[in-house]
């Protein structure tokens, strides 16, 4: 399957230069640029992009709202985060709004296909600077609060796949048990670990090496 793309970037010669990048993947077929959110959001009934990658600092609409405009409009959109700003407020921020990854602009051409990949496969994407900044962030907050948690055989499971990227249909289908099930252990998870929701969990699960960035 052949994937639809769209850049939404305010600086001509970074668009240009995605362009070039993304042309070389035999997986994409279309590859849409536009000069400001406004713009995008002008175009968006017109264009079926499937995964956009997103500036934060824009003129007119900054990548927030942005972000949460598209995905009112088009709410299957997988709208990933591309910037030079990681600045933990930020990250969250864009997260909340919608976006499934958040790359930093200084990153090599591998990264930007491994995006696109995992992107495509309904999982989410982080640059490893990203991971980073985000696991010291929670690393600073654990240090402040130090918990003994025990986490079930399962939970563990659940949890180590979560760290994959996985959905929960895929996590469920693997483990063999329904989805309800599935959500009732994140549910524990997110209990135990005082997080509320995915990535802090898998931040969590990084700083306590249950998973790797």
């Amino acid at each position: 399957m052949k994937h639809k793309i769209s850049i939404v970037d305010d600086h001509a010669i970074f668009r240009k230069g995605m362009r070039l990048i993304l042309s070389e993947l035999d997986t994409i077929s279309e590859v849409t640029e536009f000069e400001n959110g406004e713009h995008f959001l002008d175009n968006l009934q017109n264009i079926s992009p499937e995964i956009v990658f997103m500036d934060i600092q824009m003129p007119f609409l900054n990548g927030f709202e942005t972000t949460e405009a598209a995905l009112k409009l088009r709410p299957e959109l997988k709208i990933i985060a591309m910037t030079s700003d990681e600045q933990t407020a930020s990250i969250q921020a864009m997260l909340k709004a919608g976006a499934k990854g958040y790359l930093s602009k200084d990153i090599d051409i591998e990264e930007i296909h491994e995006a696109v990949k995992n992107i495509s496969a309904h999982k989410s994407y982080f640059s490893k600077n990203i991971l980073v900044k985000l696991a010291t962030s929670v690393d600073n907050q654990a240090k402040r609060t130090k918990i003994v948690i025990q986490l079930s055989a399962r939970e563990r499971d659940v949890l180590e796949l979560l760290c994959k990227g996985l959905a929960v249909q895929t996590i469920a289908k693997k483990l063999f048990i329904s989805e309800r099930t599935i959500e009732k252990h994140k549910a524990n998870l997110f209990l135990k670990t005082d997080t509320t929701n995915t990535l802090n969990l898998v931040l969590w699960a990084i700083h306590h090496k249950i998973c790797e960035i």
